[in-house]
């Protein structure tokens, strides 16, 4: 999580292969945080495929595992929808992430992800690395 919200997209996408391993004893609850993030980094990249197919696949996985909560299901459908979308109307979808983010927060309180989710969506709205946003030098209203 460290390499993703420090921006190093190389190192993210290899500890996701590692944690996405159907082999390894992680947690479920990291292993679905691990696929949103990696459609993020689709995302961030403009990988519009890789994020269609990503957010598909987690989709799927959450599924087969019964996690795909409201949280889950919200988030991977704006990412679908993203990825179909010019970047340029991007804005308008991390604003609804971060809106029903917190409605959902508010009705079952913070859920894993949530958090990462957040930060990722006021980073790209406020044009800023997300580790300005943790440090709260930049603040996006």
């Amino acid at each position: 999580m460290v390499y993703f919200l420090e921006e190093e997209r190389d190192a993210a996408s290899r500890c996701l292969r590692m944690v996405n391993d159907e082999s390894s004893d992680h947690r479920i609850q990291l292993q679905s945080l691990a696929r949103i993030i990696g459609v993020m980094v689709s995302l961030d990249e403009k990988d519009t495929v890789g994020a269609e197919s990503g957010a598909k696949s987690a989709e799927q996985w959450l599924r087969s595992k019964d996690r795909l909560l409201d949280f889950e299901k919200m988030v991977l459908t704006n990412f679908r929808t993203m990825a179909g979308k010019p970047f340029a109307g991007w804005s308008k979808y991390y604003r609804e992430i971060l809106e029903k983010t917190n409605q959902i927060a508010e009705k079952e309180g913070m859920l894993t992800g949530m958090e990462e989710v957040q930060i990722w969506c006021k980073s790209r709205l406020g044009k800023v690395r997300m580790r300005e946003i943790l440090e709260g030098k930049k603040l996006v209203r």
